[in-house]
């Protein structure tokens, strides 16, 4: 059977719901009387996996995250990676190694679940959960991510060529610059679909 193409009504159709923030649309993957905790990974359909499959040429792969060490002074008072080998040797007579490892997952490359942060005005996560229901829950943890799995096509964005290109000097990477996604797309001459996925190439 064909999957049909996703449709998202215009922002400006969008209902205001008592509850909710202007323009959100939860709800809207809701399916047989359940909640969504996967948000628009519901767009990785199968044909749109299947579609990325295609555009691969080289099969050439590149690791985009940082290493889990990177940063050393993370940001609001979180702890930093450490890691702790351990010697079965020593422990156990056999010639072998375990680690222990402490992570905050928002210390490096950021691993946000849809709960990670609220619309501070509503104090509601995704699909309308409440901070107290985010607190002593399970409901919209990371772990839906996994179980569901992912695959998709990615475009990355040189925004600091572009930028550099058009306005000369390198901002800051701690600063707030708004650029429409149009607009690097166009000057890469990239495609994206709505189910792709954006990088970025910034320096810091």
């Amino acid at each position: 059977m064909a999957e049909s193409q996703t449709e998202f009504p215009a922002f400006d159709d969008l209902p205001k719901v008592d509850g909710e923030p202007q323009g959100s649309i939860w709800g809207f993957f809701n399916k047989y009387g359940k909640e969504d905790e996967c948000g628009t990974l519901n767009l990785l359909t199968l044909s749109v996996v299947q579609a990325a499959s295609r555009e691969i040429q080289s099969g050439k792969h590149i690791q985009m995250d940082w290493p889990l060490h990177n940063v050393q002074f993370p940001g609001f008072g979180r702890k930093e990676f450490s890691q702790k080998k351990i010697d079965l040797n020593a422990l156990l007579g056999f010639k072998a190694m375990d680690d222990e490892l402490y992570i905050n997952t928002r210390s490096g490359s950021e691993w946000d679940s849809l709960k990670h942060f609220a619309h501070q005005k509503t104090g509601k996560y995704y699909n309308g959960l409440t901070h107290e229901e985010a607190v002593n829950t399970d409901t919209n943890g990371i772990y839906n991510w996994c179980e569901r799995g992912g695959i998709m096509g990615s475009v990355l964005v040189d925004w600091l060529g572009w930028y550099e290109a058009h306005k000369g000097e390198a901002p800051s990477p701690v600063t707030r610059h708004e650029i429409l996604v149009e607009e690097l797309a166009y000057q890469q001459s990239s495609r994206h679909r709505t189910s792709s996925t954006i990088g970025h190439i910034c320096s810091f």
